[in-house]
């Protein structure tokens, strides 16, 4: 698979890489893409990377979210509310704390940070996977699907 860039980051294979110098954490945060979210990303879409076009949004105005709310039909919000809709899905999904934070690319402090230097990656793989199997059910609800609630444990 070709390596696309756009605005600073890059897909590579299934993992899409935004650099250090892009993000807050001025760490690299690898996403590694769930094959609903690779099928967007080659879709050949710009407003995936910006609303703007191809260049990189900083700030989530209400100016910059407004084309990306009226594509969408959403007429409240804005775009940071993607961020915390993904977490609660993560969540719904059952996917770890810890793991949805990365998910997220938020750093893990105090003394698990410092000594927890795993880069879970797979599990990060898993917990899009889950993310977009939610996602699906929202954007494509299937009438004879119900789903089962999972005992506590």
């Amino acid at each position: 698979m070709k390596l696309l860039r756009c605005a600073g980051a890059k897909l590579d294979g299934k993992v899409w890489i935004i650099p250090a110098a892009r993000y807050k954490t001025k760490l690299d945060h690898l996403v590694p893409l769930s094959e609903l979210a690779l099928k967007v990303f080659l879709s050949g879409r710009e407003s995936l990377y910006s609303v703007l076009g191809p260049v990189a949004i900083s700030n989530y105005s209400l100016r910059t979210s407004e084309p990306m709310m009226s594509a969408s039909g959403v007429t409240v919000g804005l775009s940071h509310d993607l961020r915390r809709t993904a977490r609660s899905l993560l969540s719904r999904a059952g996917t770890a704390t810890d793991h949805a934070e990365r998910c997220l690319g938020h750093v893990i402090g105090g003394v698990r940070g410092v000594y927890d230097r795993h880069e879970y990656f797979d599990e990060k793989a898993r917990a899009f996977e889950a993310l977009a199997a939610q996602v699906q059910r929202i954007i494509d609800p299937q009438e004879n699907v119900v789903a089962i609630e999972r005992s506590g444990r």
